[in-house]
């Protein structure tokens, strides 16, 4: 497959991940449907996430941001611990699959969320 087709297809795939994590998420946080589809679609459309379309070591931080803050809320609210693999394997694909800034910015973020919620 050549390169510019597969980061075309890398770029949708994390474009629509991008809104489904966001969406729920803020369901996650009792935002309503309506509310929660707009804001999935801002963030989808923002500024940052468009500007670094086909750059996937800044994207993937931020793809997969929506969906630690879902997991830490699952966390958090259920008390179960069979959210916290997730997390780490989410943690590690950021490790992994992002720029170290990105990653150490994110896991800060995250940390800070879970110990204020």
């Amino acid at each position: 497959m050549q390169s510019d087709i597969s980061l075309g297809y890398i770029a949708l795939l994390s474009t629509l991940l991008g809104g489904l994590f966001t969406y729920m998420y803020l369901r996650k946080i009792n935002i309503g449907r309506f509310g929660s589809l707009v804001a999935a679609i801002i963030f989808i459309f923002s500024a940052h996430f468009v500007r670094y379309f086909y750059v996937p070591s800044f994207l993937n931080p931020l793809v997969l941001f929506p969906l630690l803050l879902y997991l830490i809320e699952g966390l958090i609210e259920i008390k179960k611990y069979i959210y916290a693999p997730f997390i780490g394997i989410v943690l590690a694909i950021q490790f992994l699959g992002a720029l170290p800034q990105m990653f150490f910015y994110v896991l800060f973020v995250s940390i800070l969320y879970f110990l204020v919620r």
